[in-house]
């Protein structure tokens, strides 16, 4: 059994280490250490504090190391960044975060007890204030412990979607984004014991406590999915009637949390469901993971490649690569690996893709554009470079249709954003169109 600061360096380090989501991680690791309530709360708010400004104390314990952290490991880091977070933004004494830190690091990493020891002493020599000017960090750049140009992304793409623009709306949205989200579950076969979602007519709010050893997520009946996810690939699904001998094709699956959505949605509907994936690896995992579905094929290529199959779908998803900045609750701490420069290759990425889907779609054929990303240039402004192939929908209205209660009180033609503090869900974009 652990102390709250142990499993906030645990989940901190394979967060690190293994590209974990710690939202996923850290109800299991609290159940195993035995927590009380106020420990789970403790750990809960070192672990999610620590990521949400984690660029900020990489900095900080960078500027106090002369080979800067590339010498550090993941567990040494994680035991820095978490001692960092409750000596500058929480109400931990002193004496206590710095001790504290350094018995873990006789138990994880003996050697380097001292080190720890001596950053951390340094790091409490100044407040979060003194150590931003001492840092050359503007005090707009880092705005509710988000990178300023993340702010700006988000600011746009709230105003170009006509839902909110106001500062407070802002407001709200960044401070959504810095709370831990709540695990929804798309149930797609077995029991159901669980909450129902707000919107999903498919979803259930997992109650808290360790998931991964569930029977129902064992058994593939039940996936851990995002309720925005849920509702996109339910919005293709079902944006019109469907011919039996149907061809869908989910051109970027893995890990194939819509696949399962578009291939129980249609069932009965004898249509075949064509899920890609460009790397072998992911593939085999999604391909074990969709053992229990019967109407999916698979095909492992660069989607790029499905130009080459003219007219071959009546369907198609494309969930596109991007930058993922509309899931910053589940993954805190990417907010501070993104950076704008990442953008133009995901556009051209998503440019070549978009124009593939709509090749290989049927005329009069579907296609659904989706990002976890409201950015604009991999939304609206990427859609608008189609719209002489395509004719647009109404997906606020689609989403509606399929929603357990209306998402948006405005509809009209054109694409649809879901956003955290609104709906509860990652902050999404999806694009209707049917091709001409």
């Amino acid at each position: 059994m652990g102390s709250a600061r142990e499993v906030a360096v645990s989940v901190v380090h394979r967060v690190l280490a293994e590209n974990a989501y710690a939202n996923l991680l850290l109800p299991g690791e609290i159940t195993k250490a035995r927590l009380d309530p106020r420990d789970a709360a403790l750990a809960t708010e070192i672990c999610y504090g620590t990521l949400r400004k984690l660029g900020f104390y990489e900095q900080i314990i960078e500027s106090q190391l002369r080979k800067g952290n590339k010498e550090l490991s993941a567990k040494v880091s994680a035991i820095l960044l978490t001692g960092a977070h409750q000596i500058l933004a929480m109400r931990v004494p002193d004496h206590a975060a710095v001790s504290e830190a350094v018995d873990i690091a006789k138990k994880m990493q003996p050697a380097a007890s001292g080190l720890v020891n001596a950053v951390l002493r340094k790091v409490l020599a100044k407040t979060e204030d003194e150590w931003t000017i001492q840092l050359g960090i503007a005090k707009e750049g880092i705005i509710s412990a988000h990178p300023a140009w993340i702010v700006e992304a988000f600011k746009g793409a709230l105003k170009i979607s006509g839902q909110s623009d106001s500062e407070e709306d802002l407001q709200a949205l960044l401070d959504a984004d810095n709370q831990a989200p709540a695990v929804d579950i798309a149930i797609l076969g077995g029991e159901n014991k669980l909450e129902s979602l707000r919107y999903s007519p498919i979803g259930g709010r997992w109650p808290g406590g360790p998931i991964q050893n569930n029977a129902q997520i064992l058994a593939g009946n039940w996936r851990v999915q995002d309720q925005g996810s849920q509702l996109v690939a339910l919005a293709l699904a079902k944006v019109d009637s469907v011919s039996s001998g149907e061809k869908w094709l989910d051109m970027c699956a893995a890990p194939g949390g819509k696949t399962a959505i578009l291939a129980s949605a249609s069932k009965f509907d004898d249509v075949e469901i064509t899920a890609n994936e460009i790397h072998e690896a992911r593939s085999s995992l999604m391909k074990k993971s969709l053992k229990n579905f019967d109407n999916i094929k698979f095909t492992t290529k660069d989607g790029t490649l499905f130009r080459d199959s003219p007219e071959a779908f009546d369907r198609i998803l494309l969930d596109a690569p991007c930058s993922g900045l509309g899931s910053l609750r589940r993954r805190p701490e990417s907010r501070w690996r993104k950076k704008p420069s990442d953008l133009p290759n995901l556009r051209g990425t998503q440019e070549k893709l978009l124009n593939a889907a709509l090749t290989a779609l049927k005329s009069g054929g579907y296609l659904a554009y989706v990002t976890c990303s409201p950015h604009l240039a991999e939304t609206k402004l990427q859609v608008e470079r189609v719209s002489d192939r395509v004719k647009f929908l109404d997906s606020r209205a689609e989403l509606n249709k399929i929603a357990r209660e209306p998402l948006f009180e405005e509809t009209g033609v054109g694409p649809a954003w879901l956003w955290p503090h609104i709906h509860g869900t990652d902050a999404m974009f999806i694009s209707l169109m049917q091709k001409l």
